[in-house]
């Protein structure tokens, strides 16, 4: 192991701190990239540097560092908590599980490794042993203020909503934990739809911290839920100005404006984010996406570019990349980056629905009918693409096989009236006209918009069958 001491190093600046940080993690890189032993600094500059990155949610960097000092001390328990809670963040559960055993092993009474247990099986949703993991610190350590607050939070996810006000009014005072009490407080006010009680714990929250963006986001969040649309924009915007980096709060202020026909707001929003965060794949993939909703192909095919270069392994933006092609029937382009998203993604439905579509409108039927059995063999529940087989097989005059599909979707989705007006048009065409009649009443009684599409295809579907029109009009008088 090589390393250095760096004399012009200050922890005290921040401006030296960060761009320290930034370049010894980069000559990390560098190194490993080509084979080279990297020189790191001294033991002191690395806890520095690793807590610095997890103060400000640097969670990449924050392992580097964090490898590194468990390199100089492999028995040291603080920085095997460190490298846990850093693998917690990047969502890699199992493997902070591992780590944090380890800790255990070292000292399996440690209150501190404990917690941060609890803490990932609470993010993995098992709320019963995270909780169990909490009352074993508290059992022999009582006054331990943080495994209590995480206590209440367990309780509260397992709906026990009045044991975990109980805990958290205990904790009201408590300078470390009462802005984070108040927000548990507001959550499960919230929960229990009290919302002027969750309204308030949040205010009470901002007045002690105004500039905190993730407060400003529960609180948008819980109008959201609310459906209170307008307040969680104002929320939420607030959020933004604090902190555009936050992927929670821009996705979701964009998709209410999107849900609300605000496409050019949305796209504001992501653009904000991107000027902040400029390689965030979540905000690439979706303006594109958006940018293709507004027709606006050009700019978004441009976006889905950049998201392909810098993200290679990512799916979506080649997905969106090939329905923009297709919106501008430059369909085999499309079908390149369809097939580029297979390779990475292959069981993903969305994309053999796609290419199916941009097959179909290339008139290659049977092409297209293999990838629409594709998407039914991942889903075979899902409504849109059974209906689209089913209506192609009959396109193509393969009635036997459309018959059973159109009556798999009756079984399927009894609520719907399509599996019934597939079979009329079989009959009809067929001329087994009780059969015919039989299954378009029966869709129109569960369905009654399927007569104007009636009314609009059999005048011309049949207009060589006029005794069939006038038998149709006789019974139903649908015409008149």
């Amino acid at each position: 192991m090589n390393y250095t001491d760096y004399h012009n190093f200050n922890e005290n600046n921040p401006d030296d701190l960060a761009g320290r940080v930034r370049s010894m993690s980069n000559q990390i890189r560098k190194k490993r990239l080509s084979g080279q032993s990297p020189v790191y600094p001294n033991i002191d500059e690395i806890e520095v540097f690793t807590n610095y990155c997890i103060e400000k949610e640097n969670f990449v960097d924050a392992e580097v560092f964090a490898k590194i000092w468990l390199e100089y001390f492999p028995k040291s328990i603080e920085a095997t908590q460190k490298l846990a809670f850093i693998k917690m963040n990047l969502n890699e559960h199992n493997e902070a599980l591992q780590i944090i055993d380890s800790a255990l092993e070292l000292n399996p009474f440690d209150s501190e490794s404990l917690i941060l247990k609890a803490r990932i099986y609470d993010e993995l949703d098992n709320f019963k042993l995270s909780l169990e993991i909490l009352e074993n610190v508290l059992d022999y350590d009582s006054t331990n203020d943080e495994a209590l607050f995480y206590k209440g939070i367990a309780l509260s996810n397992l709906s026990r909503y009045d044991e975990a006000k109980e805990v958290f009014d205990i904790l009201i005072n408590n300078e470390e934990f009462e802005i984070d009490v108040y927000i548990e407080l507001a959550i499960i006010y919230s929960e229990i739809n009290q919302h002027k009680n969750a309204e308030l714990h949040y205010e009470k929250a901002i007045e002690k911290k105004p500039f905190d963006s993730k407060i400003w986001y529960n609180k948008g969040l819980m109008y959201y839920n609310n459906r209170q649309y307008f307040k969680a924009i104002e929320a939420l915007n607030y959020s933004i100005l604090i902190n555009s980096k936050n992927t929670f709060t821009v996705k979701l202020l964009a998709s209410i404006y999107s849900n609300l026909g605000r496409l050019k707001n949305a796209a504001e929003v992501y653009e904000i984010g991107l000027k902040k965060d400029p390689f965030n794949y979540d905000f690439q993939t979706n303006l594109g996406g958006i940018y293709g909703d507004l027709g606006e192909l050009d700019k978004a095919i441009a976006i889905f570019n950049e998201a392909i270069y810098f993200h290679s392994q990512g799916f979506q933006a080649y997905l969106g990349r090939g329905i923009c092609y297709d919106m501008k029937e430059e369909y085999e382009l499309a079908l390149k980056d369809y097939d580029a998203a297979i390779a990475i993604e292959p069981s993903n439905q969305e994309i053999w629905y796609s290419r199916g579509d941009t097959l179909y409108n290339m008139g290659k039927f049977a092409r297209a009918l293999l990838s629409y059995k594709k998407v039914i063999e991942l889903d075979p529940e899902n409504q849109d693409a059974l209906l689209d087989y089913a209506n192609l097989l009959l396109e193509l005059e393969k009635f036997e096989d459309a018959k059973d599909s159109f009556t798999d979707m009756i079984t399927l989705f009894p609520q719907s009236g399509d599996g019934h007006y597939g079979l009329a048009k079989i009959y009809f065409i067929e001329a087994k006209l009780e059969l015919a009649l039989e299954h378009l009443v029966q869709s129109l009684e569960i369905d009654i918009s399927l007569l104007k599409d009636f009314k609009k295809t059999y005048k011309v579907l049949l207009s060589d069958f006029p005794e069939i029109l006038n038998y149709i009009e006789t019974r139903l008088k649908i015409f008149k």
